[in-house]
């Protein structure tokens, strides 16, 4: 299971979002996901907030250098065409991640499965209960596993979810609603539920959730809530103690 940081790219400085403010977090974006993956963390997931829908991002030659030293990128921004996202794709991104696009044209996000398969992933995030859709005044009425099926129908792979509550933190609640959609959505999942301390991490690796292949990290990175280094080794230990306790079963 990965550890993914979600780092927000403006004017070619790597950004933190808090509360709807943007602040600087590092000047060099390329430098810290160097760092980085010294650390453990080989992939990141890159928001571009200078998405050209021309398909000229100013950010193009970063994403290129992160990518040439190692790195891999998942993309998003506010991808509203083909034309946008051929760019990046070409660059070497393992996948572009459709937000509020994936609900409100649909047939562009169908579009972009069938030009390149498994590079497309797209968000689905619920709160309370419900699917709610950045932009959209109400919550959606279709649930998080209708929208799985129609991006399935696509050809889409890979899902970005999140579950939280109402105040957008984690109950116990929430993590049993994430197991179940990850037995039944039949897709990859990466989770972008606001983690806020190790233990959580802990719950999600534990949780036995099919196709759950990483954990974004968003405030837990910028704010240094948990360890890195450290939740990778628990993530790996409790992989190993979980792949030996099947293998005694077996025995």
């Amino acid at each position: 299971m990965l550890l993914i940081p979600l780092i927000y790219l403006k004017d070619g400085k790597a950004m933190r979002l808090e509360q709807s403010a943007l602040s600087l977090f590092q000047e060099d974006i390329v430098a810290m996901a160097k760092n980085l993956q010294s650390a453990g963390i080989d992939t990141l997931f890159i928001i571009d907030l200078n998405f050209s829908h021309t398909g000229t991002s100013p950010h193009l030659p970063l994403i290129q250098q992160i990518i040439e030293q190692g790195s891999k990128v998942i993309l998003g921004g506010n991808a509203r065409s083909i034309q946008s996202i051929t760019p990046y794709i070409e660059s070497g991104v393992e996948q572009v991640v459709f937000g509020s696009t994936a609900y409100q044209h649909p047939k562009l996000v169908q579009e972009a499965c069938e030009i390149f398969p498994e590079k497309i992933a797209a968000h689905i995030d619920v709160k309370a209960g419900r699917v709610v859709v950045p932009g959209w005044t109400v919550a959606a009425n279709k649930t998080a596993l209708d929208y799985v099926e129609r991006f399935r129908d696509y050809g889409m792979k890979t899902i970005f979810y999140s579950d939280v509550n109402a105040d957008e933190k984690l109950s116990p609640d929430n993590f049993e609603s994430t197991l179940q959609f990850c037995k039944k959505a039949k897709m990859h999942v990466f989770i972008t539920s606001e983690i806020s301390e190790a233990s959580d991490v802990e719950h999600f690796v534990t949780l036995g959730a099919p196709h759950l292949k990483a954990l974004v990290l968003t405030k837990a990175f910028y704010k240094q809530l948990i360890d890195v280094k450290a939740s990778l080794s628990l993530i790996s230990d409790l992989l190993v103690d979980a792949t030996n306790d099947t293998t005694l079963m077996e025995e």
